[in-house]
């Protein structure tokens, strides 16, 4: 899954986006190689777990009943970073 969001300036202000037409929505742009003013997320990837015999995505601590319906968005350039 790719999320695409309005990008978070240093100062906490977010970008906004107000499209006149259909080539200047936030998709049309990334599809093009628009990147700025946006932030691209992506969701992080399950990793085996050979003990559990399954995929496994680490929440640390914060979801108490498994589901597939968990998951998380990071950065595309920084999957540590969670959102």
């Amino acid at each position: 899954m790719d999320v695409l969001i309005p990008e978070i300036e240093k100062d906490g202000s977010v970008a906004i986006w107000r499209p006149m037409k259909n080539e200047e929505h936030m998709i049309s742009k990334y599809k093009s190689g628009l990147k700025d003013k946006m932030l691209c997320l992506k969701n992080k990837e399950a990793v085996w777990n050979n003990a559990l015999n399954s995929y496994v995505l680490s929440f640390l601590g914060r979801v108490t009943k498994s589901s597939i319906k968990n998951f998380q968005l990071v950065t595309s350039t920084d999957s540590f970073f969670r959102v």
